[in-house]
């Protein structure tokens, strides 16, 4: 089964409705046994099809769900994200040197790590590995988790234009709005 929506929102309280933009995409949770299990290559084709984005989907440490269905899992999704790229969103909590290396072989076009809590290394690694970043207000700053080690400044423009450019190529009608970051 692919839940037609990531039914968990992480919206910064302080934003305005005016300032919100929806992007339906389609997903895998990795901590989302049944799903995991059901997961089909083909279903994936179909349900992105009139999407520019794939998500939430990766690895989780610390499911229930298997590793090895969660790698196959992701390898599917990442195979159909190769023949038809779209914006990624990956989980990777207790996983992350595992969706790198995934990263690493597939190079999707856009990945967002959700929630990002790698190391400096894994991070090194991610970027090297073209992945991008999604953090919350309190990982993000000077002294915070990943404040140190994130190159957020030019990431916020780069996906943008990804989402416009994958949405272009697909024939997808996308809206660009500004995004407040703190």
């Amino acid at each position: 089964m692919i839940l037609p929506l990531d039914a968990h929102a992480h919206i910064e309280p302080g934003i305005a409705p005016a300032e919100l933009a929806v992007v339906w995409g389609a997903g895998c949770h990795p901590g989302l046994v049944r799903e995991v299990k059901s997961f089909s290559a083909s279903r994936m084709r179909d349900a992105i099809a009139t999407t520019p984005v794939i998500g939430e989907v990766g690895l989780d440490g610390a499911a229930r769900t298997p590793m090895e269905s969660q790698l196959a899992t992701l390898r599917g999704i990442l195979a159909v994200a190769s023949d038809a790229p779209r914006l990624l969103s990956v989980h990777s909590y207790q996983a992350t040197d595992l969706v790198v290396r995934e990263l690493r072989e597939f190079r999707p076009d856009a990945a967002i790590l959700h929630w990002w809590l790698g190391s400096p290394a894994e991070t090194e690694a991610a970027v090297e590995a073209g992945a991008y970043f999604s953090v919350n207000a309190s990982q993000a700053g000077p002294g915070k988790a990943c404040g140190s080690c994130l190159p957020i400044g030019s990431c916020w423009r780069r996906i943008t234009r990804s989402v416009i450019d994958l949405s272009r190529r697909r024939g997808i009608q996308a809206t660009s709005q500004k995004v407040r970051v703190p």
